[in-house]
């Protein structure tokens, strides 16, 4: 069985990082953190890495977009997102006195806005 190789980091003060996984095969794909980040890094952990660089940032996301689906389609697996934003305690974890994790506020009626 092969191990998983760790995929060498992109020098980044802040950066937006994807890990996919097929087998035993991983792929990274990152931009910076910066508002409107034009240059995107794809690296496997056999050693390819690609640079596709962008006009603007619309341009990059559309490509991500599509590049992210076609990986999924592709038998890749989304595995990973760095940096981990999330803080606390994971609520999901919890112990709850009831199996239904729901609260009323959560389940009340809908209405919709007045208009003025």
């Amino acid at each position: 069985m092969t191990d998983i190789v760790d995929l060498p980091r992109m020098p980044a003060s802040s950066t937006f990082l994807w890990v996919f996984r097929r087998d035993h095969d991983l792929l990274e794909i990152s931009h910076d953190g910066s508002n409107e980040p034009t240059t995107l890094f794809v690296s496997r952990s056999t050693g390819e890495q690609q640079v596709f660089r962008f006009d603007n940032h619309t341009a990059l996301t559309t490509f991500q977009a599509s590049f992210t689906d076609h990986l999924l389609h592709a038998g890749w697996r989304f595995v990973e997102f760095r940096p981990e934003r999330r803080s606390g305690l994971d609520r999901r974890l919890t112990p709850r006195d009831t199996p239904n994790r729901r609260r009323f506020t959560t389940v009340l009626p809908f209405r919709p806005r007045q208009e003025d």
